[in-house]
């Protein structure tokens, strides 16, 4: 188990978080993990010493610093040494077979609270709450919005089904952000049971707040940034796309009159296999030629706080993206 210790005192309160992942540089990400964790142990009044499943065979120095800086030992998973990995391709359901990828857990001892995302790794900490540590309060957290997750698997019905579901189990249900918690306050009140809902706010990671932007008295070459995990939608239209494309031509056709010369349009987070595609989508969406395209591939959150500083215009097609900045 990576950076982990037993200097810890048994009877120290502890938490696990069941994550699949620990980004430390993607857009939006920087600093959320641990931000989060801060947030939680500030709300229960209490200092926790966490661990998080990291779905890997490996921890790296950025996310073991990351983890570090907010009392987090992250835990990679562990092959069998006599299997071919070939054979063993890391998967979610490493998570689901905790006695084999995870046989570190059962020496943390006196684990208070189980942590899990819904709806990718909710059932997986169910699951470890009730294999390791059947003592402990199990929390689930709502980040995404089921029409998100619903987008990304097509399976509407069955997402908020799953979604719902966690209920079932948990001790208590904490949603990030004023939609996600809001669309959950009303969908539980269909479930005959109640149980702390908490609405959360996670600060901003350091590397935003730390930024200044200057603005400048007149502005003669325009430009407008928006970014977010958009996915090709069945049929072949790129819709969130086609929204920032409408209004960004009506911005540019009201701007004709003034002092304004150009108008840049930047789109950040597409998948680099997607990038020749979008341009020529949104090419020819623009008709009026009144618009500059740049579409750039994945960056990391330095690059966004780049862009961000050089934009006069941030647009955000919809707030069911995944979780980022925005909130």
């Amino acid at each position: 188990m990576a950076g982990a210790t037993s200097t810890h005192p048994q009877n120290h309160e502890k938490a696990l978080i069941v994550f699949d992942s620990w980004d430390t540089e993607k857009y939006g990400f920087p600093e959320f993990h641990r931000n989060l964790f801060k947030d939680i142990c500030s709300r229960r009044r209490i200092h926790l010493k966490g661990y998080a499943t990291l779905l890997d065979v490996a921890v790296s120095e950025a996310q073991g610093k990351d983890a570090e800086e907010a009392g987090i030992t992250l835990i990679p998973g562990k092959r069998n040494e006599y299997i071919d990995p070939k054979n063993d391709p890391i998967d979610i359901r490493w998570l689901f077979c905790p006695e084999s990828y995870y046989k570190d857990l059962k020496s943390l001892g006196n684990i208070k609270y189980v942590i899990g995302y819904a709806p990718f790794t909710a059932g997986a900490a169910a699951y470890i709450r009730k294999t390791f540590f059947p003592h402990a309060k199990l929390y689930q957290i709502n980040a995404l919005h089921p029409d998100y997750c619903a987008k990304e698997s097509g399976k509407q019905q069955t997402v908020e089904k799953d979604m719902l579901k966690v209920m079932d189990e948990a001790d208590g249900i904490v949603s990030i952000g004023p939609s996600i918690h809001e669309y959950f306050e009303n969908a539980y009140r269909a479930v005959h049971r109640t149980i702390p809902h908490i609405k959360l706010l996670p600060k901003t990671g350091g590397l935003y707040r730390s930024q200044e932007v200057s603005v400048p008295d007149k502005i003669r070459q325009l430009v407008i940034l928006s970014y977010g995990e958009f996915s090709t939608i069945p049929g072949g239209e790129l819709q969130e796309y086609d929204k920032i494309a409408a209004s960004v031509e009506r911005i540019a056709e009201k701007l004709k009159e003034t002092d304004v010369r150009n108008v840049t349009l930047k789109i950040a987070g597409v998948p680099a296999q997607a990038v020749p595609q979008v341009e020529k989508h949104l090419k020819k969406k623009m008709k009026k030629n009144l618009v500059e395209i740049k579409v750039i591939a994945d960056c990391t959150a330095r690059n966004m706080v780049s862009l961000l500083q050089q934009c006069h215009v941030c647009l955000i097609p919809q707030c069911r993206v995944n979780y980022g900045f925005w909130v």
